[in-house]
This record gives C-alpha cells, sequence and structure tokens, in this order.
C-alpha cells in the first residue's frame, strides 16, 4: 500500500494535560508526575492512565481485592505499623514474622540481614514513587498497597491493591478527616502513617502498635529546595539523617518537607477517632518525639497476643496472588462459562448486538476481548482493531470509552443503529489501497458469501485526529492491508486487538502482521486476539477460509514462550460441550449460515470444526 497519510503534528500536550485535570479530584500538581522526570506528553498520558485507575479500575477490579483483604484479615486484631526513622534500628524485625505489619517507601533497605519482610507495603508519595519505581515494582514478597494517583509509574503485578486516597475534605478549614472505610477513600495526612492508620482500622485490626516513628527531622544545609507547588521539594546532596539508612534519601532522592505540626494534628484525628470506636494504639517507638499516643514497650505488647491471633501473613500474599493476578502471556480457549464469569461483559455485547448477524462464536469471542481491555488497558486509550471489518468489537470498544482505529481491507458497512447510536464520533481517514494478492483473494471470499454492502461515506479526518490529546472516544476507520502498516509510526497504539481475523492468512504473513503491530505498540501494551483453535494438528478451514492452529503453532505465531500457559489440556472436554444442543450458540446462529456452505458452520449445520481461542501478549 502506497500510504497517503503523514505522521502527525506535534500536539499541545499541556493545554491536553489542564484539560483532562477537570473533574478530576486528584489533579493538584502533588499527584501527578513530577515535571523534572517526565515530559508533557509522559505527564499527560500518565494522567490519563491514573484518572481510568480511580474511576473503572478501583469500582472493578481493586475495590473487590481490598473487600477480599479484609475478609482474610478478620482472624487477627493487632498490628505493627511500621516508621523508617534511625529507632528501627534498634529493632529485631524478625521478632514480626507472625503478626501483620504494615510498612512504608524504602523499607526494604532494612531488608539485608533479616528474613523480615513486611505484610503490607504502603507507597502514597509521587517522589518516593517516581524515584523507587523500579525497586517497587521488583518487590514481590509483600502486599502493595499504592493511591490509584501513583497507577502512571508503579505497577499491577499480583501483589498489588490500588486504594482510593483523596485530599481531605476540611484542607480550607486545616482540619484533618480520617475515614472509617478504605474501600469507599482514605484521607491525605502529610504522613503515610496516616493513610497506614486509615487502612488498619478499614482491615479490622483494633490494636495497633506503632514503631520506628522518631518524629523528628534535620533539613540538612546542603539541600534543594524547590516550591513547584504549595509543599516544599527537597533534593538531597548529602547523607540522610533522618531515617534508618543514609541512603533512605541520600543523594539524589527528593522528599517533601516534613511538616512536623500538621502530623501532629493528623495524629490527634486519628487519635480521637479511634477513641470513639474503642482502637488500642501504642507507641512502641524507641525514643523519638512523637507523644500523641501513650508508650508501652514492644516485647510486652507483642506477648499479649493471644495464641489464636497468631497468623501466617504471607499465607494473604499467597491468595492475592493466585486469585488476583493480572493477565499473563497465555492461550485461551473460550468456553461456553464465559457467560457466567463474565457476565457485565457479556450483557454489554447482547445489549449492542441487539439483531446483528455476527459469526457463531463471537459473542465468546467480544466477551473475552471486551473483559480482557477493560481490566488491562486504561480507558481513552488508542487501540488498533487488526481486520476490524464492518464487526462489533470496534464499537463495543468505542461504546467503552476507547479511541480505536479501525484497519481492515474491506470497504465498511456499518448499521444505520449503530452510527446513530455513535453520531459524530465515526471518522473515515483517508489512504490509498494496494492488495497482496492473498488478502485480494480473501476479500473477493467475503464480498461472494457474507453480503457485504455498499461503502460508507463517512466524515474524512487526517491519522493526526486519532493522536490528538484530551479528545473524546472515536472510531478511526482506514481501509488498508495489514501486512503494510508503513502509514503508522512505530510506538503509537496503546493496544491491539483483533476478532477471529488473522487466521484468515498464510502462517508468514501471520508471523510478520503480528510483528508489525508489535512494533507500532508502546512498551507495556497489550495484544488480544481470537483466532481458531486446533486439537492436535494445524489445519485448514476450506468454508471460511481460515487456519485453526495447535498451541505450539500459536505461541510460535505471536511470539509467546513456549512454555506460556494454556488449556489446550481441556480441548475435548471444551469441544464436547459446545457440540452439545441446544446451547446458547447454536440458538443465535445468524441467518446467514443458512444461505451457504462457504462458512464456519456450513449450511447452518450446528457441527463445530474448531473452537475459538484468545492470544493474551504483552509488548516488552
Amino acid at each position: 500500500m502506497n500510504a497517503t497519510l503523514v505522521p502527525p503534528p506535534a500536539l499541545d500536550f499541556e493545554a491536553a494535560l489542564a484539560a483532562a485535570k477537570k473533574g478530576y479530584p486528584l489533579g493538584a500538581d502533588i499527584f501527578l508526575p513530577t515535571r523534572e522526570k517526565h515530559s508533557d506528553e509522559e505527564r499527560y498520558r500518565g494522567l490519563l492512565k491514573s484518572r481510568d485507575c480511580l474511576e473503572r479500575r478501583y469500582p472493578l477490579v481493586y475495590r473487590p481485592r481490598l473487600e477480599k483483604l479484609r475478609e482474610w484479615c478478620s482472624v487477627a486484631r493487632t498490628c505493627v505499623i511500621i516508621g523508617n526513622g534511625p529507632s528501627l534500628k534498634h529493632i529485631e524485625l524478625d521478632t514480626l514474622q507472625h503478626v501483620p505489619t504494615f510498612a512504608a517507601n524504602g523499607i526494604y533497605l532494612a531488608y539485608p540481614g533479616t528474613r523480615f519482610r513486611p505484610t503490607f507495603h504502603v507507597v502514597e508519595d509521587h517522589l518516593v514513587a517516581e524515584d523507587r519505581a523500579e525497586d517497587l515494582n521488583r518487590l514481590g514478597d509483600s502486599i502493595k498497597l499504592f493511591p490509584t494517583y501513583l497507577a502512571y509509574c508503579l505497577e499491577d503485578d499480583g501483589n498489588t491493591i490500588f486504594y482510593r486516597h483523596l485530599p481531605r475534605p476540611n484542607a480550607k478549614e486545616d482540619r484533618f478527616d480520617f475515614s472509617p472505610n478504605a474501600a469507599e477513600q482514605t484521607y491525605t495526612g502529610c504522613t503515610v502513617t496516616f493513610s497506614n492508620l486509615q487502612l488498619a482500622y478499614y482491615l479490622g485490626f483494633r490494636r495497633i502498635l506503632l514503631i520506628g516513628l522518631d518524629h523528628n527531622y534535620t533539613i540538612p544545609k546542603d539541600v534543594q529546595i524547590s516550591a513547584d507547588y504549595k509543599t516544599g521539594v527537597l533534593d538531597m546532596k548529602s547523607d540522610d539523617p533522618n531515617h534508618f539508612n543514609k541512603d533512605y534519601f541520600g543523594k539524589g532522592k527528593r522528599w517533601h518537607d516534613p511538616q512536623v505540626n500538621k502530623m501532629d494534628a493528623a495524629y490527634v484525628c486519628a487519635r480521637e477517632f479511634f477513641k470513639q470506636h474503642g482502637v488500642e494504639v501504642y507507641n512502641c517507638t524507641v525514643g523519638g518525639k512523637l507523644e500523641v499516643f501513650p508508650r508501652r514497650p514492644l516485647a510486652e505488647c507483642l506477648a499479649e497476643i493471644p495464641t489464636h491471633e497468631t497468623v501466617q501473613p504471607k499465607a494473604w500474599l499467597h491468595r492475592l496472588q493466585t486469585e488476583h493476578a493480572p493477565a499473563p502471556e497465555r492461550l485461551e480457549i473460550l468456553s461456553l462459562d464465559l457467560r457466567e464469569r463474565l457476565p457485565e461483559e457479556f450483557a454489554t455485547v447482547v445489549r449492542l448486538r441487539e439483531n446483528r448477524s455476527i459469526g457463531w462464536h463471537y459473542l465468546l469471542d467480544l466477551t473475552w476481548l471486551l473483559a480482557q481491555v477493560r481490566r488491562n488497558i486504561p480507558r481513552g486509550s488508542l487501540i488498533l482493531d487488526a481486520g476490524a471489518g464492518s464487526g462489533l468489537a470496534q464499537f463495543l470498544l468505542l461504546d467503552a470509552g476507547y479511541r480505536v482505529l479501525s484497519v481492515d481491507m474491506a470497504p465498511r458497512s456499518f448499521s444505520n443503529r449503530l452510527l446513530k447510536q455513535f453520531a459524530h464520533r465515526v471518522f473515515q481517514v483517508e489512504a490509498a489501497t494496494a492488495l497482496t494478492e492473498q488478502s485480494a483473494a480473501y476479500l473477493d471470499h467475503l464480498q461472494k458469501n457474507y453480503n457485504l454492502k455498499e461503502p460508507l461515506i463517512l466524515p474524512k479526518v487526517p491519522l493526526a485526529a486519532a493522536f490528538a490529546p484530551g479528545a473524546q472516544s472515536g472510531l478511526f476507520v482506514v481501509q488498508g492491508d495489514l501486512l503494510d502498516l508503513s502509514w503508522l509510526e512505530d510506538r503509537r497504539v496503546d493496544g491491539v486487538i483483533s476478532c477471529s481475523a488473522l487466521e484468515h492468512n498464510g502462517a508468514d504473513a501471520v508471523h510478520a502482521i503480528v510483528a508489525s503491530l508489535a512494533e507500532r505498540t508502546r512498551p507495556g501494551g497489550w495484544h488480544f486476539h481470537t483466532v481458531a483453535a486446533a486439537r492436535d494438528a494445524d489445519f485448514f478451514h476450506e468454508p471460511s477460509k481460515g487456519w485453526a492452529y495447535t498451541a505450539a503453532t500459536a505461541k510460535r505465531l505471536w511470539n509467546l514462550a513456549a512454555d506460556s500457559p494454556d488449556n489446550y489440556a481441556e480441548y475435548d472436554t471444551l469441544m464436547r460441550a459446545l457440540r452439545v444442543t441446544p446451547n446458547f450458540l447454536e440458538r443465535s446462529l445468524a441467518t446467514f449460515y443458512f444461505q451457504s456452505g462457504a462458512n464456519g458452520m456450513p449450511w447452518g449445520h450446528w457441527d463445530p470444526q474448531y473452537l475459538p481461542l484468545g492470544i493474551t501478549r504483552q509488548i516488552r
């Protein structure tokens, strides 16, 4: 294809950032990617990712995790909240192995020489998160609790729960607010310990021991101080005298000006709340200047924990990893129980489909694709639908709030109902098209057997419109061959889907398309594809002009590791279930299947020859 498109012009990401802040409760600079480490484009995209985490992923993914965690913690009454002051050097951390513990920020600098790992690792400061992102993302021995606004730099690795941390409502009156329900929100309090107290209360702990809270800070004379926002930012030029390790906020690390008077006020707020709700809090710090809570020796308090409250906190981490791991790179043969496993996505597909004719297994494909995208790719991202045709997948993504680059060699024939529903959001991107011989042959097959309608006349826009920051979701239609994506710059899309499309190419073409799509995806982006699965040997299904793949072939073509998980061992079981009639797929078989023998279910006779397969891949 000889493309006529030109690369998009430079975009005003600063203006887009300002627009994206509107209506977002965490739009203050203290919650955003910093200017020192991020370009305007990175700050804008980071805000979108964090906002999506708060508005969509938190209620969908992380609140259920937090609520489940509360159930697990109900067996224990006592916990320890660990500060990182110099006095922590006087604590034998290994004595805390069987007590739930909250630790924060750079606690991992204390790990050498000890088996201790905290149950919960909390970070709420964007300076700490950015400066230590590589280390924090690598840690795997604790349940990590991060505010949603740090989703731009901290990852969900299966150990992670993002929580809803918001500015205190009474900040203008210089008052602090303690949230009794961390699943609804926690409030800022000028110290991560205030967050830990709110989290501990929500999780059910009613006896809280504090250690390492020296509550005393010295500002080195050579520190560089800036004030990009109301709280001062300290850039260290020498060793840190305020924590248990000289490198904690040592050379090159940034931290916020410690406002001890405000910390005191936050602790008083917590103390008064706890008094009203029967919670015991003891300051077990060795020395220090925190006098808000009564003092007791740590050993004495630990000795009072009843035997039946002795727990194995690592079991909670294992359950979280097992039950809530993010999407791994994998193959998944799609089964009929997707309707029960993903009821929300299934209902959305049925709603948008109405009486539209779709492929015999597309209720499964579309349900799976929508679920994977919603769980892994932030709303507002740009997703390329490869081989989109006139299919429903692109409209499901548009309906869910994504920008969609819809690429297919065939002219489009969207229904009037969909065009009316998404009025002013569907556009044509102009490009010259020259199909390969293989693509032209398959297009001829489609035109003969699937009643393709006359192509639509859509409003025309330049390619740059798909990349415009701050733009609402839109569907951008490109007629072109997937074997030539030269018109699209590398690293421009955030994710890729395809719905039963790529298997209509030969193996070499599929491998080339997959590689080209990967080159045009930002690092960390996800690819979700559905194709056809074969049990023992690849085969070409002549009626539908498509290939069905064994696990080995699918992994090779999509560049997955040979040991990537798959469920092909269940192939026979899943095929038997699919062939049992009646089932909801058979009952919804489109009329075009009964009119031809050149399709996936010739002449409408229910006799599946392959199973739908979902492929998950992350671009590195």
